[in-house]
């Protein structure tokens, strides 16, 4: 944030002394109000950094493709450290990494996702777009219903960096969706008419 402030504060100064606009005395007071704040900041900038950077390793080891055994040493270093530490903040950040540490490195088998983290990784993939579709955070109820088929359409640029041939989607001709899809479209066919508003017309 302080970064951006810092920027802004730039643009401005290079705006103004280029030529007089009728909003120059506002911008000026604009940016005297912003060095005002970045100088508290100044103060206990130092100290600020110094946390920033111990957070970055931390979540290093949330980020990182390394195994979850791996990440999980790390994790579990860092929290120690941060609990020997005589710094308050430090000692709170050890504290919270201890209540998420069970959620966050849980073991899974065979392909599954190793982790809560992994899984979440595998969601953000291929659903970007379809959030995109209809504005909203989530990816709605086409992945619910559709997902048996939709998902390795939607996952297929991971595994497939060339375009698709002609013979590549043969074998996907006639292929039909399985009944768990079939059922749960149905389902949303019969639910959404039932909960509609429009009654049947009757003659």
């Amino acid at each position: 944030m302080a970064k951006a402030l810092e920027e802004v504060s730039r643009s401005i100064k290079r705006n103004l002394s280029q030529r007089k606009t009728p909003i120059d005395e506002r911008l000026e007071r604009l940016v005297n109000g912003i060095q005002r704040g970045l100088l508290i900041y100044q103060q206990d900038k130092r100290e600020i950094e110094k946390y920033v950077k111990e957070i970055e390793k931390v979540e290093d080891t949330l980020s990182s493709k390394e195994t979850m055994t791996k990440r999980l040493s790390k994790f579990k270093r860092l929290k120690r450290r941060f609990a020997q530490s005589n710094d308050s903040v430090k000692n709170n950040m050890s504290e919270t990494m201890q209540s998420f540490e069970a959620g966050l490195f849980v073991s899974g088998e065979l392909s599954l996702p190793e982790d809560n983290l992994d899984l979440e990784r595998w969601f953000k993939k291929p659903k970007g777009h379809e959030r995109k579709i209809h504005g909203h955070q989530h990816v709605g109820m086409r992945i619910v219903n559709e997902g048996p088929t939709l998902l390795p359409t939607l996952d297929a640029h991971l595994f497939q960096k060339q375009p698709f041939t002609y013979e590549d989607l043969l074998p996907y001709a006639y292929t039909k969706p399985p009944e768990s899809q079939t059922r749960s479209i149905e389902h949303k066919r019969i639910m959404t008419k039932g909960s509609s508003k429009k009654k049947e017309q009757t003659c």
